[in-house]
C-alpha cells in the first residue's frame, strides 16, 4: 500500500513482517510511524538506523532482541519517489 511521509511516497510490502539485516521498514514506536533501515545483530539486537545523515536529529538506537519481538512492524518499504 502506498503512504506519503515527508513529501516522498513509499510503496509498503505488508507481507515482509520477516526481517532482513539492512533492509528499510515502516515501524509503529510508541504510536509513532517510522521509517527506518533495521540493522539485526549476532546477538539478536536491532539497530535502528536513519538514512538521514543528520544523526544529531535522528540518532540510531538499538534495542534488545526480548524488545525487538514486541515491535509492531508495519512492512518493508519496496519502493520510494518523490518530486526533486
Amino acid at each position: 500500500f502506498p503512504v506519503t511521509i515527508g513529501g516522498a511516497i513509499l510503496l509498503i510490502n505488508s507481507n515482509y513482517k520477516r526481517l532482513e539485516s539492512g533492509r528499510v521498514y515502516a515501524i509503529v514506536v510508541n504510536d509513532e510511524v517510522r521509517v527506518k533501515r533495521l540493522f539485526i545483530g549476532i546477538g539478536g539486537d536491532c539497530r535502528i538506523a536513519s538514512d538521514n545523515p543528520n544523526k544529531t536529529l535522528y540518532p540510531d538506537e538499538t534495542i534488545s532482541a526480548e524488545a525487538l519481538a514486541n515491535l509492531h512492524i508495519v512492512g518493508r518499504v519496496v519502493w520510494m519517489g518523490g518530486m526533486l
